[in-house]
Protein backbone atom coordinates (compact mmCIF):
# COMPACT_ATOMS: atom_id res chain seq x y z
CA UNK A 1 0.00 0.00 0.00
CA UNK A 2 1.53 3.31 -1.37
CA UNK A 3 -0.09 5.70 0.41
CA UNK A 4 0.35 6.24 4.53
CA UNK A 5 -2.86 7.97 4.58
CA UNK A 6 -4.82 4.93 3.25
CA UNK A 7 -2.93 2.42 5.39
CA UNK A 8 -4.33 4.33 8.49
CA UNK A 9 -7.77 4.68 6.77
CA UNK A 10 -8.20 0.64 6.49
CA UNK A 11 -6.08 0.14 9.92
CA UNK A 12 -8.95 2.44 11.32
CA UNK A 13 -11.64 0.09 9.95
CA UNK A 14 -9.71 -2.98 11.33
CA UNK A 15 -9.85 -1.50 14.99
CA UNK A 16 -12.68 -0.56 15.04
CA UNK A 17 -14.44 -3.98 13.63
CA UNK A 18 -12.36 -5.11 16.68
CA UNK A 19 -14.10 -2.75 19.26
CA UNK A 20 -10.89 -1.76 19.70
CA UNK A 21 -11.99 2.24 19.19
CA UNK A 22 -9.84 4.54 20.87
CA UNK A 23 -6.75 2.83 17.98
CA UNK A 24 -9.31 3.27 15.34
CA UNK A 25 -9.92 7.09 16.05
CA UNK A 26 -6.50 7.11 16.43
CA UNK A 27 -5.52 6.12 13.09
CA UNK A 28 -8.83 7.44 11.59
CA UNK A 29 -6.85 10.88 12.72
CA UNK A 30 -3.77 9.90 11.43
CA UNK A 31 -4.86 9.71 8.06
CA UNK A 32 -7.12 12.83 8.58
CA UNK A 33 -4.25 14.80 9.11
CA UNK A 34 -2.63 13.38 5.55
CA UNK A 35 -5.78 14.86 3.67
CA UNK A 36 -7.08 11.05 3.22
CA UNK A 37 -11.08 10.54 3.25
CA UNK A 38 -11.07 13.68 5.40
CA UNK A 39 -14.89 13.76 4.33
CA UNK A 40 -15.89 10.09 5.35
CA UNK A 41 -13.32 9.73 8.47
CA UNK A 42 -15.46 12.58 9.96
CA UNK A 43 -18.86 11.31 8.96
CA UNK A 44 -17.82 7.60 10.50
CA UNK A 45 -16.67 9.62 13.60
CA UNK A 46 -20.21 11.69 14.29
CA UNK A 47 -22.10 8.45 13.17
CA UNK A 48 -20.33 6.20 15.71
CA UNK A 49 -18.86 8.31 18.49
CA UNK A 50 -20.82 11.90 19.05
CA UNK A 51 -24.30 11.69 17.93
CA UNK A 52 -24.78 8.30 19.78
CA UNK A 53 -23.46 10.38 22.86
CA UNK A 54 -25.40 13.63 21.97
CA UNK A 55 -28.14 13.61 24.67
CA UNK A 56 -25.66 12.76 27.34
CA UNK A 57 -23.55 15.45 26.48
CA UNK A 58 -26.22 17.94 26.14
CA UNK A 59 -27.55 16.84 29.45
CA UNK A 60 -24.09 17.45 30.88
CA UNK A 61 -23.31 21.11 29.27
CA UNK A 62 -26.79 22.45 31.04
CA UNK A 63 -26.03 20.94 34.01
CA UNK A 64 -22.30 22.50 34.06
CA UNK A 65 -23.15 25.84 32.60
CA UNK A 66 -26.21 27.30 34.84
CA UNK A 67 -24.81 30.81 36.52
CA UNK A 68 -21.35 30.05 34.34
CA UNK A 69 -21.93 30.75 30.29
CA UNK A 70 -25.33 31.81 28.34
CA UNK A 71 -23.65 30.01 25.23
CA UNK A 72 -26.23 28.34 24.19
CA UNK A 73 -25.21 24.20 23.35
CA UNK A 74 -25.35 24.36 19.64
CA UNK A 75 -22.96 27.17 19.45
CA UNK A 76 -20.29 25.39 21.20
CA UNK A 77 -17.47 24.65 18.94
CA UNK A 78 -15.83 22.02 20.01
CA UNK A 79 -17.01 18.28 19.77
CA UNK A 80 -15.76 15.43 22.13
CA UNK A 81 -14.72 11.51 21.02
CA UNK A 82 -14.97 9.18 23.91
CA UNK A 83 -12.49 7.27 23.67
CA UNK A 84 -13.26 5.86 27.40
CA UNK A 85 -15.16 6.74 30.24
CA UNK A 86 -12.89 10.10 31.07
CA UNK A 87 -11.08 10.11 28.26
CA UNK A 88 -11.96 12.35 25.28
CA UNK A 89 -10.24 13.21 21.52
CA UNK A 90 -11.13 16.71 21.19
CA UNK A 91 -12.42 18.30 17.46
CA UNK A 92 -12.62 21.56 16.23
CA UNK A 93 -15.48 22.36 13.82
CA UNK A 94 -14.95 25.64 13.33
CA UNK A 95 -11.20 25.02 11.75
CA UNK A 96 -11.87 21.47 11.35
CA UNK A 97 -8.92 19.87 13.35
CA UNK A 98 -8.70 17.64 16.24
CA UNK A 99 -6.93 19.25 18.83
CA UNK A 100 -5.73 16.25 20.69
CA UNK A 101 -6.74 14.68 24.18
CA UNK A 102 -8.28 15.07 27.55
CA UNK A 103 -8.01 12.84 30.10
CA UNK A 104 -10.58 13.78 33.07
CA UNK A 105 -9.73 14.02 36.47
CA UNK A 106 -10.81 11.72 39.11
CA UNK A 107 -10.71 14.14 41.71
CA UNK A 108 -11.29 18.42 41.83
CA UNK A 109 -8.09 19.77 40.99
CA UNK A 110 -6.64 20.64 44.15
CA UNK A 111 -2.84 21.62 44.81
CA UNK A 112 -0.93 21.19 47.93
CA UNK A 113 1.03 24.62 47.61
CA UNK A 114 -1.43 27.33 49.35
CA UNK A 115 -1.25 30.58 46.97
CA UNK A 116 -2.61 33.98 47.91
CA UNK A 117 -2.05 35.91 44.86
CA UNK A 118 -4.93 34.65 41.92
CA UNK A 119 -3.83 34.30 38.50
CA UNK A 120 -5.15 36.02 34.77
CA UNK A 121 -5.36 33.40 32.13
CA UNK A 122 -6.26 35.89 28.42
CA UNK A 123 -7.37 34.93 24.93
CA UNK A 124 -6.99 31.22 25.47
CA UNK A 125 -9.55 28.35 24.81
CA UNK A 126 -7.58 25.60 26.24
CA UNK A 127 -8.14 24.21 29.81
CA UNK A 128 -4.97 21.73 29.42
CA UNK A 129 -2.66 25.14 29.48
CA UNK A 130 -4.01 26.06 33.23
CA UNK A 131 -4.41 22.62 34.39
CA UNK A 132 -0.18 22.54 35.45
CA UNK A 133 -1.15 25.11 37.63
CA UNK A 134 -3.99 24.10 39.09
CA UNK A 135 -2.27 20.76 40.19
CA UNK A 136 0.46 22.26 41.75
CA UNK A 137 -1.46 25.87 43.67
CA UNK A 138 -4.42 26.35 45.49
CA UNK A 139 -5.58 29.48 44.58
CA UNK A 140 -9.26 31.70 45.71
CA UNK A 141 -9.68 32.31 42.21
CA UNK A 142 -8.22 31.99 39.04
CA UNK A 143 -9.68 34.19 35.86
CA UNK A 144 -9.86 33.37 32.51
CA UNK A 145 -10.57 36.15 29.45
CA UNK A 146 -12.03 34.46 26.67
CA UNK A 147 -12.89 37.35 25.02
CA UNK A 148 -13.99 35.56 21.34
CA UNK A 149 -13.07 32.01 22.18
CA UNK A 150 -16.00 31.66 24.87
CA UNK A 151 -17.95 28.91 22.36
CA UNK A 152 -14.74 26.79 22.26
CA UNK A 153 -13.95 27.10 26.22
CA UNK A 154 -17.64 26.50 27.58
CA UNK A 155 -17.57 23.25 25.04
CA UNK A 156 -15.78 21.63 27.40
CA UNK A 157 -19.34 21.93 29.85
CA UNK A 158 -20.17 18.84 27.72
CA UNK A 159 -18.17 16.76 29.69
CA UNK A 160 -19.10 14.74 32.65
CA UNK A 161 -18.54 16.36 36.00
CA UNK A 162 -16.11 19.03 34.67
CA UNK A 163 -17.23 22.14 35.98
CA UNK A 164 -16.75 20.52 39.30
CA UNK A 165 -13.61 19.16 38.35
CA UNK A 166 -11.98 22.27 36.65
CA UNK A 167 -13.72 25.17 37.14
CA UNK A 168 -14.70 25.38 41.29
CA UNK A 169 -12.68 28.43 41.77
CA UNK A 170 -12.36 30.02 37.82
CA UNK A 171 -14.60 33.36 37.17
CA UNK A 172 -15.29 33.32 33.23
CA UNK A 173 -15.00 37.19 31.99
CA UNK A 174 -16.65 37.20 27.97
CA UNK A 175 -14.75 39.93 27.23
CA UNK A 176 -12.49 42.76 28.81
CA UNK A 177 -15.80 45.37 29.15
CA UNK A 178 -16.77 42.41 31.59
CA UNK A 179 -13.74 42.13 33.34
CA UNK A 180 -13.60 45.74 33.71
CA UNK A 181 -16.87 46.52 34.95
CA UNK A 182 -16.28 43.34 37.48
CA UNK A 183 -13.10 44.57 38.99
CA UNK A 184 -14.47 48.18 39.47
CA UNK A 185 -17.38 47.40 40.99
CA UNK A 186 -16.64 44.13 42.89
CA UNK A 187 -12.98 45.98 44.96
CA UNK A 188 -13.25 42.88 47.38
CA UNK A 189 -12.04 40.65 44.84
CA UNK A 190 -8.63 41.19 44.79
CA UNK A 191 -6.58 41.86 41.55
CA UNK A 192 -4.58 38.75 39.87
CA UNK A 193 -1.22 39.15 40.60
CA UNK A 194 -0.02 36.68 37.54
CA UNK A 195 -0.85 36.63 34.07
CA UNK A 196 -0.82 34.17 31.58
CA UNK A 197 -0.73 35.86 28.16
CA UNK A 198 0.30 36.58 24.79
CA UNK A 199 0.05 40.13 25.29
CA UNK A 200 2.02 40.73 28.27
CA UNK A 201 2.09 45.02 28.03
CA UNK A 202 -1.41 45.33 27.24
CA UNK A 203 -3.22 43.13 30.54
CA UNK A 204 -0.30 44.16 32.84
CA UNK A 205 -1.53 47.91 31.55
CA UNK A 206 -4.81 46.92 32.50
CA UNK A 207 -4.28 45.76 35.64
CA UNK A 208 -2.10 48.91 36.85
CA UNK A 209 -4.94 50.98 35.63
CA UNK A 210 -7.37 49.36 38.15
CA UNK A 211 -4.94 48.90 40.92
CA UNK A 212 -4.60 52.67 40.59
CA UNK A 213 -8.10 53.72 40.59
CA UNK A 214 -8.87 51.32 43.40
CA UNK A 215 -5.94 52.95 45.76
CA UNK A 216 -7.16 56.32 45.15
CA UNK A 217 -10.88 55.47 45.55
CA UNK A 218 -10.81 56.90 49.25
CA UNK A 219 -14.25 56.95 49.76
CA UNK A 220 -15.23 52.97 49.31
CA UNK A 221 -16.16 50.76 51.54
CA UNK A 222 -13.26 48.55 52.07
CA UNK A 223 -15.06 44.75 52.70
CA UNK A 224 -11.80 42.15 52.29
CA UNK A 225 -9.19 43.27 53.43
CA UNK A 226 -6.74 40.20 54.80
CA UNK A 227 -3.82 42.26 56.59
CA UNK A 228 -3.43 45.42 58.30
CA UNK A 229 0.38 46.58 58.51
CA UNK A 230 0.01 48.46 61.76
CA UNK A 231 2.78 50.96 62.44
CA UNK A 232 2.74 53.10 65.78
CA UNK A 233 4.72 55.70 65.88
CA UNK A 234 6.04 58.41 68.34
CA UNK A 235 8.20 61.38 67.15
CA UNK A 236 9.97 59.52 64.24
CA UNK A 237 7.78 61.43 61.73
CA UNK A 238 10.35 61.27 58.92
CA UNK A 239 11.07 57.49 59.64
CA UNK A 240 7.36 56.40 59.76
CA UNK A 241 6.60 58.78 56.17
CA UNK A 242 9.36 56.44 54.84
CA UNK A 243 7.63 53.07 56.05
CA UNK A 244 4.49 54.20 54.57
CA UNK A 245 5.81 55.09 51.43
CA UNK A 246 8.22 52.09 51.01
CA UNK A 247 4.90 49.86 51.65
CA UNK A 248 2.96 52.58 49.33
CA UNK A 249 5.18 51.03 46.27
CA UNK A 250 3.85 47.50 46.48
CA UNK A 251 1.29 46.06 43.74
CA UNK A 252 -1.33 45.58 46.82
CA UNK A 253 -4.43 47.44 47.22
CA UNK A 254 -7.74 45.90 48.56
CA UNK A 255 -5.53 43.30 50.42
CA UNK A 256 -3.74 45.02 52.38
CA UNK A 257 -4.36 48.12 54.85
CA UNK A 258 -1.80 50.58 56.83
CA UNK A 259 -2.55 51.98 59.71
CA UNK A 260 -0.37 54.73 61.56
CA UNK A 261 -1.20 56.00 65.19
CA UNK A 262 0.55 58.77 66.37
CA UNK A 263 1.18 58.88 69.73
CA UNK A 264 1.15 62.97 70.16
CA UNK A 265 4.31 63.41 68.71
CA UNK A 266 6.09 66.59 68.92
CA UNK A 267 9.14 65.73 66.62
CA UNK A 268 8.27 65.39 62.77
CA UNK A 269 5.19 66.75 62.85
CA UNK A 270 5.49 67.95 59.33
CA UNK A 271 5.63 64.03 58.23
CA UNK A 272 3.49 63.20 60.02
CA UNK A 273 0.99 65.65 58.66
CA UNK A 274 1.92 64.58 55.02
CA UNK A 275 1.12 61.21 55.75
CA UNK A 276 -1.98 62.24 57.45
CA UNK A 277 -3.02 63.66 54.13
CA UNK A 278 -1.79 61.01 51.31
CA UNK A 279 -5.09 60.02 49.11
CA UNK A 280 -4.29 56.93 49.03
CA UNK A 281 -7.63 53.94 50.39
CA UNK A 282 -4.86 51.95 51.68
CA UNK A 283 -3.98 54.46 54.79
CA UNK A 284 -5.85 54.70 58.13
CA UNK A 285 -4.34 57.20 60.05
CA UNK A 286 -4.73 58.58 63.65
CA UNK A 287 -3.32 60.69 66.34
CA UNK A 288 -3.42 61.38 69.88
CA UNK A 289 -3.19 64.96 71.16
CA UNK A 290 -0.59 63.62 73.39
CA UNK A 291 1.54 61.17 74.85
CA UNK A 292 -0.18 58.13 75.77
CA UNK A 293 2.35 55.85 76.51
CA UNK A 294 3.41 52.76 74.06
CA UNK A 295 0.78 50.60 75.51
CA UNK A 296 -2.02 52.56 74.76
CA UNK A 297 -0.35 53.32 71.07
CA UNK A 298 -0.61 49.60 70.59
CA UNK A 299 -3.32 48.62 71.69
CA UNK A 300 -5.00 51.93 69.26
CA UNK A 301 -3.39 50.69 66.28
CA UNK A 302 -4.62 47.05 66.42
CA UNK A 303 -8.32 48.53 67.54
CA UNK A 304 -7.95 50.23 64.58
CA UNK A 305 -6.93 47.04 62.18
CA UNK A 306 -9.80 46.20 59.96
CA UNK A 307 -7.95 42.89 58.40
CA UNK A 308 -8.53 39.06 59.33
CA UNK A 309 -4.65 39.10 60.34
CA UNK A 310 -2.69 42.73 61.59
CA UNK A 311 1.19 42.75 61.60
CA UNK A 312 2.51 45.26 63.73
CA UNK A 313 5.62 46.53 62.65
CA UNK A 314 7.97 49.37 64.21
CA UNK A 315 8.38 52.57 62.19
CA UNK A 316 11.86 52.03 61.26
CA UNK A 317 11.68 48.53 59.83
CA UNK A 318 11.06 47.78 56.47
CA UNK A 319 9.58 45.71 54.73
CA UNK A 320 11.44 43.62 52.48
CA UNK A 321 8.53 43.35 49.80
CA UNK A 322 10.29 40.65 47.64
CA UNK A 323 8.89 38.64 50.26
CA UNK A 324 5.57 40.11 50.49
CA UNK A 325 3.65 37.53 48.83
CA UNK A 326 5.44 34.40 50.02
CA UNK A 327 4.68 35.94 53.44
CA UNK A 328 0.69 36.26 52.05
CA UNK A 329 0.52 32.36 51.11
CA UNK A 330 2.20 31.60 53.97
CA UNK A 331 -0.43 33.20 56.29
CA UNK A 332 -3.72 31.82 54.39
CA UNK A 333 -1.87 28.21 54.56
CA UNK A 334 -1.31 29.04 58.51
CA UNK A 335 -4.88 30.88 59.19
CA UNK A 336 -5.61 28.92 62.08
CA UNK A 337 -2.74 29.32 63.66
CA UNK A 338 -3.12 32.65 66.23
CA UNK A 339 0.14 34.22 66.09
CA UNK A 340 2.21 33.79 62.69
CA UNK A 341 5.74 35.39 62.77
CA UNK A 342 8.50 36.17 60.03
CA UNK A 343 11.25 38.71 60.66
CA UNK A 344 15.21 38.27 61.10
CA UNK A 345 15.54 34.34 62.33
CA UNK A 346 16.21 35.89 66.00
CA UNK A 347 13.66 33.82 67.68
CA UNK A 348 16.24 30.96 67.77
CA UNK A 349 13.71 28.05 67.06
CA UNK A 350 16.19 25.18 65.11
CA UNK A 351 15.67 24.15 61.26
CA UNK A 352 15.95 20.25 60.05
CA UNK A 353 18.35 20.62 57.23
CA UNK A 354 17.14 17.77 56.10
CA UNK A 355 13.60 18.72 55.63
CA UNK A 356 11.85 21.14 53.22
CA UNK A 357 9.61 22.91 55.70
CA UNK A 358 9.19 26.49 55.46
CA UNK A 359 7.32 27.07 58.94
CA UNK A 360 7.54 25.37 61.83
CA UNK A 361 4.12 24.77 64.13
CA UNK A 362 4.96 25.46 67.61
CA UNK A 363 1.83 23.73 69.35
CA UNK A 364 -0.55 25.80 71.77
CA UNK A 365 -0.58 25.64 74.90
CA UNK A 366 2.55 26.28 77.22
CA UNK A 367 4.91 25.61 74.14
CA UNK A 368 3.38 28.06 71.82
CA UNK A 369 3.69 30.90 75.31
CA UNK A 370 6.98 30.38 75.88
CA UNK A 371 8.13 31.14 72.31
CA UNK A 372 5.73 34.05 72.49
CA UNK A 373 7.59 35.14 75.17
CA UNK A 374 10.90 35.49 74.65
CA UNK A 375 10.00 37.51 71.19
CA UNK A 376 9.46 41.19 72.92
CA UNK A 377 10.27 43.35 70.23
CA UNK A 378 7.82 44.61 68.53
CA UNK A 379 8.23 43.71 64.50
CA UNK A 380 7.49 40.64 63.75
CA UNK A 381 4.20 39.39 65.00
CA UNK A 382 1.33 38.53 63.03
CA UNK A 383 -2.15 38.49 64.86
CA UNK A 384 -5.23 36.41 64.29
CA UNK A 385 -7.38 39.04 64.64
CA UNK A 386 -10.86 37.51 64.67
CA UNK A 387 -9.16 35.51 67.64
CA UNK A 388 -8.45 38.73 69.41
CA UNK A 389 -11.96 39.64 69.13
CA UNK A 390 -13.22 36.18 69.81
CA UNK A 391 -11.31 36.08 73.04
CA UNK A 392 -11.95 40.19 73.63
CA UNK A 393 -8.08 40.11 73.83
CA UNK A 394 -7.44 44.11 73.52
CA UNK A 395 -9.95 44.60 75.55
CA UNK A 396 -8.52 42.57 78.68
CA UNK A 397 -4.96 44.16 77.92
CA UNK A 398 -7.23 47.83 78.42
CA UNK A 399 -8.42 46.64 81.57
CA UNK A 400 -5.21 45.31 82.79
CA UNK A 401 -3.32 48.64 82.16
CA UNK A 402 -2.86 51.69 85.14
CA UNK A 403 -4.34 54.03 82.63
CA UNK A 404 -1.44 56.16 82.50
CA UNK A 405 1.69 56.46 80.38
CA UNK A 406 4.25 54.90 81.94
CA UNK A 407 8.22 56.08 80.40
CA UNK A 408 10.58 53.09 80.38
CA UNK A 409 13.50 55.91 81.21
CA UNK A 410 11.98 57.01 84.21
CA UNK A 411 13.06 54.94 86.78
CA UNK A 412 10.27 55.71 90.00
CA UNK A 413 7.71 54.90 87.30
CA UNK A 414 9.60 51.18 86.10
CA UNK A 415 9.94 50.21 89.48
CA UNK A 416 6.90 51.99 91.51
CA UNK A 417 5.45 48.29 93.46
CA UNK A 418 2.59 50.34 94.70
CA UNK A 419 1.11 51.44 91.62
CA UNK A 420 -1.57 49.42 89.96
CA UNK A 421 0.06 48.94 86.58
CA UNK A 422 1.03 45.66 85.45
CA UNK A 423 4.63 46.38 83.70
CA UNK A 424 4.27 43.46 81.58
CA UNK A 425 1.05 44.60 79.94
CA UNK A 426 2.56 48.76 79.90
CA UNK A 427 6.15 47.60 78.02
CA UNK A 428 5.34 44.53 76.34
CA UNK A 429 2.07 44.94 75.24
CA UNK A 430 2.54 43.12 72.06
CA UNK A 431 4.33 40.27 73.57
CA UNK A 432 1.01 39.78 76.10
CA UNK A 433 -1.26 39.88 73.26
CA UNK A 434 0.64 37.58 71.55
CA UNK A 435 0.49 34.85 74.99
CA UNK A 436 -3.18 35.17 74.94
CA UNK A 437 -3.41 34.23 71.61
CA UNK A 438 -1.08 31.15 71.88
CA UNK A 439 -2.96 29.87 74.91
CA UNK A 440 -5.82 28.77 72.47
CA UNK A 441 -4.02 28.66 68.69
CA UNK A 442 -0.97 27.41 67.37
CA UNK A 443 2.17 29.46 66.60
CA UNK A 444 3.20 29.48 62.85
CA UNK A 445 7.22 30.42 62.63
CA UNK A 446 8.71 30.85 58.95
CA UNK A 447 11.44 30.81 58.25
CA UNK A 448 11.40 33.95 55.68
CA UNK A 449 13.18 37.35 56.18
CA UNK A 450 10.40 39.97 56.29
CA UNK A 451 12.32 43.18 57.02
CA UNK A 452 15.48 45.23 56.82
CA UNK A 453 15.98 46.04 60.48
CA UNK A 454 17.48 49.73 60.18
CA UNK A 455 20.23 51.02 62.69
CA UNK A 456 18.85 54.39 64.46
CA UNK A 457 20.29 56.33 66.93
CA UNK A 458 16.68 57.58 68.40
CA UNK A 459 16.29 54.11 69.02
CA UNK A 460 18.67 54.13 72.56
CA UNK A 461 19.78 50.66 71.61
CA UNK A 462 23.16 49.70 72.61
CA UNK A 463 22.92 52.20 76.08
CA UNK A 464 22.72 50.93 79.67
CA UNK A 465 19.26 52.37 80.53
CA UNK A 466 16.78 51.18 83.26
CA UNK A 467 15.22 48.44 81.51
CA UNK A 468 19.02 46.55 82.02
CA UNK A 469 19.20 47.09 85.72
CA UNK A 470 18.63 43.52 87.70
CA UNK A 471 15.54 45.10 89.87
CA UNK A 472 13.89 45.85 86.30
CA UNK A 473 14.73 42.79 84.98
CA UNK A 474 13.03 41.17 88.11
CA UNK A 475 9.75 43.56 87.95
CA UNK A 476 9.53 42.65 84.28
CA UNK A 477 9.41 39.12 85.64
CA UNK A 478 7.17 39.20 88.52
CA UNK A 479 4.66 41.34 86.33
CA UNK A 480 4.66 38.61 83.64
CA UNK A 481 3.96 35.80 86.03
CA UNK A 482 1.21 37.75 87.29
CA UNK A 483 -0.38 38.63 84.14
CA UNK A 484 -0.16 34.80 83.24
CA UNK A 485 -2.15 34.15 86.38
CA UNK A 486 -4.53 36.63 85.73
CA UNK A 487 -5.09 36.03 82.17
CA UNK A 488 -3.82 32.94 80.70
CA UNK A 489 -5.12 30.40 83.59
CA UNK A 490 -2.88 28.10 82.89
CA UNK A 491 -2.97 24.41 85.27
CA UNK A 492 -0.32 24.41 87.82
CA UNK A 493 2.75 22.34 86.08
CA UNK A 494 2.26 24.54 82.98
CA UNK A 495 2.65 27.71 85.56
CA UNK A 496 5.58 26.52 87.37
CA UNK A 497 7.45 25.38 84.06
CA UNK A 498 7.24 29.07 83.37
CA UNK A 499 7.95 30.80 85.90
CA UNK A 500 11.01 28.54 85.92
CA UNK A 501 11.40 28.88 82.36
CA UNK A 502 11.23 32.73 83.46
CA UNK A 503 13.64 32.77 85.91
CA UNK A 504 15.81 31.37 83.64
CA UNK A 505 15.46 33.78 81.68
CA UNK A 506 16.25 36.61 84.11
CA UNK A 507 19.77 35.39 84.70
CA UNK A 508 20.42 34.60 81.08
CA UNK A 509 19.49 38.35 80.80
CA UNK A 510 21.46 39.86 83.37
CA UNK A 511 24.80 37.70 82.23
CA UNK A 512 24.07 39.05 78.86
CA UNK A 513 24.31 42.87 80.37
CA UNK A 514 27.45 42.23 82.51
CA UNK A 515 28.96 41.09 78.80
CA UNK A 516 27.66 44.30 77.80
CA UNK A 517 28.02 47.12 80.37
CA UNK A 518 30.45 45.34 82.83
CA UNK A 519 31.46 49.00 84.39
CA UNK A 520 28.02 49.51 84.55
CA UNK A 521 27.13 46.55 85.99
CA UNK A 522 29.70 46.54 88.39
CA UNK A 523 28.78 50.00 89.88
CA UNK A 524 25.40 48.10 91.36
CA UNK A 525 27.81 45.35 93.02
CA UNK A 526 29.91 42.02 91.60
CA UNK A 527 28.37 39.20 89.38
CA UNK A 528 27.69 37.08 92.34
CA UNK A 529 25.86 39.47 94.26
CA UNK A 530 23.07 40.87 91.89
CA UNK A 531 22.61 36.98 90.89
CA UNK A 532 22.00 36.28 94.73
CA UNK A 533 19.86 39.16 95.04
CA UNK A 534 17.79 38.09 91.97
CA UNK A 535 17.68 34.76 93.43
CA UNK A 536 16.52 36.55 96.59
CA UNK A 537 13.97 38.02 95.11
CA UNK A 538 12.70 35.33 92.84
CA UNK A 539 12.41 32.83 96.14
CA UNK A 540 10.18 35.88 97.64
CA UNK A 541 7.85 35.58 94.71
CA UNK A 542 7.86 31.88 95.44
CA UNK A 543 7.04 32.25 98.86
CA UNK A 544 3.64 34.28 97.86
CA UNK A 545 2.78 32.10 94.48
CA UNK A 546 -0.07 32.65 93.27
CA UNK A 547 -1.14 28.81 93.01
CA UNK A 548 -1.36 27.15 96.03
CA UNK A 549 2.03 24.36 96.36
CA UNK A 550 2.73 21.29 98.66
CA UNK A 551 5.95 20.96 100.21
CA UNK A 552 7.50 19.00 98.03
CA UNK A 553 6.39 21.29 94.78
CA UNK A 554 7.63 24.31 97.01
CA UNK A 555 11.17 22.57 97.92
CA UNK A 556 11.65 21.12 93.95
CA UNK A 557 11.47 24.43 92.49
CA UNK A 558 13.41 26.62 95.24
CA UNK A 559 15.83 23.97 94.28
CA UNK A 560 15.54 24.51 90.38
CA UNK A 561 16.00 28.34 90.71
CA UNK A 562 18.67 27.86 93.29
CA UNK A 563 20.43 25.68 90.80
CA UNK A 564 19.92 28.80 87.88
CA UNK A 565 21.54 31.25 90.08
CA UNK A 566 24.67 28.74 90.08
Amino acid sequence: MDNLGELYYECGIKYFEAERYKEAVSNWIQAYDLDYEKESIIENIYNCFILPNEQEFRKNYEQNREGFTEVPFEACTLDFIPLSEDEFCIFDREEKTFQGVIALEENPLQGDKIEFNDILYTDTWDIREMTADMKEYERDVVYVLVNELEPKFVSFLKLPRFRELYLKNVILFRNERIMHDFFEEYEEFYLPKQIVTADGKKYWDLIHNFHEKRIHHTDAERKNIFLSICIPSYNRGEIALENVRHLLSCPYDSEIEIVVSNNGSTKGVEAYEEIKNIKDSRIQYHEFPENQGYAANILKVCSMAKGRFAMLVSDEDLMILDHFGKYLSAIKANQDCGILFAGRGDLGLRWDPEEDNTVSIIEKGIWAIETAAMWTYVTGFTYNMRLCQKLGALEKLEQLRCGKAIDWRNEEMMLDRTSERNLCVEIYTNNCLAMMLCRYADFAHFKLDMFDVKKNNTTFKGCFDIGSRPECRLEKQNSRMDFVHQVLNLNKGDFIRLFLYECKRTHFLINLSFNAYPEDMLKLGSEWEIQACVYKDQKEYLDSFPIPLTEEEYAIIQGKIARTEE
